[in-house]
């Protein structure tokens, strides 16, 4: 992005820093972009859980006591999985691309299946020291890391299609499309999906979870943070202003809270699905021309 702003710059002649988005800081870019999209998803589950809790088990649930699997351990599942660890919520997996640990020593080879797991089985993982072990020995695997502390032998090794099926409260599916289909959907036990990848629903499996009652959030929603502080910084190249990290991270919050509450509102007035409302909210928006 740095490269295409400079030779645009070059071919018109002057400084336009509001053409690219997505630059580095030296070039104009918006502090708080690294963390933006997994941030968005946290922000976005906060608001939905204090929307919709009455309508779930979830009711008088706090965060400590709220289970999170996270598939996709790049810049969106990471983030997402240190911002909510930070606000108290219990990661219990994470996946990724060559599998996923869970940190208990119950669930070994044979003796039991993943799937036969119950959740107070499982302990949180330390989402900060796991990335840094990570990084260390190049794969998740060892890396069961809890109270600042990494034990090679305190849990397991599974898959990325046992970490979908694991009985969590809130599932986040954070890297491919479709990973969620007809061969396992009437395996899923979360109650909430949010979709911080693209499309990791297929249709037919979003039919079926959503008549079994579970709250999907979607794509066009969920991952919207990433594009929405994009937005902030064409604002602030265009006013030549730059913001702090703290300006631009508040100004992220009341756009995804509002966002989320209107797409809510719209959802229980029409009685739709949380799709169907994103898609109609949306819709609604660029018809009346409007920027928010």
């Amino acid at each position: 992005m740095d490269w295409m702003l400079d030779e645009y710059e070059i071919i018109v002649g002057e400084k336009r820093p509001a053409t690219f988005t997505g630059k580095s800081i030296e070039k104009g870019g918006s502090k708080g972009r690294t963390e933006a999209t997994g941030r968005g998803g946290v922000i976005i589950m906060q608001r939905i859980l204090k929307a919709i809790q009455n309508d779930t088990n979830l009711k008088g649930k706090k965060p400590q006591d709220i289970t999170i699997a996270i598939q996709g351990f790049g810049n969106v599942g990471l983030y997402f999985g240190i911002l909510a660890q930070e606000l108290g919520y219990k990661i219990v997996a994470v996946s990724d691309s060559k599998g996923g640990i869970i940190k208990s020593k119950k669930v070994k080879g044979k003796e039991q299946k993943v799937l036969e797991v119950q959740i107070e089985e499982l302990g949180p993982l330390d989402i900060r020291l796991v990335s840094e072990c990570k990084k260390e020995k190049g794969s998740l695997s060892g890396c069961y890391c809890s109270g600042g502390v990494c034990d090679l032998n305190g849990g397991t090794l599974i898959t990325n299609g046992e970490l979908l099926e694991l009985p969590v409260d809130i599932l986040i599916p954070s890297a491919l499309e479709n990973v969620i289909d007809s061969e396992n959907m009437r395996n899923i036990r979360a109650r909430i999906i949010i979709e911080m990848a693209n499309g990791p629903i297929t249709e037919e499996a979003y039919e079926y979870l959503s008549k079994k009652g579970v709250v999907i959030v979607p794509d066009v929603l969920a991952n919207s943070g990433g594009v929405t502080v994009s937005y902030l910084e064409w604002v602030q190249g265009k006013q030549g202003y730059w913001w702090n990290e703290e300006e631009v991270n508040t100004k992220l919050v009341s756009l995804m809270e509002k966002a989320t509450d209107d797409i809510i509102a719209h959802m229980k007035n029409r009685k739709i699905s949380m799709k169907q409302s994103a898609f109609e909210v949306a819709i609604k928006r660029i018809a009346g021309g409007l920027a928010t």
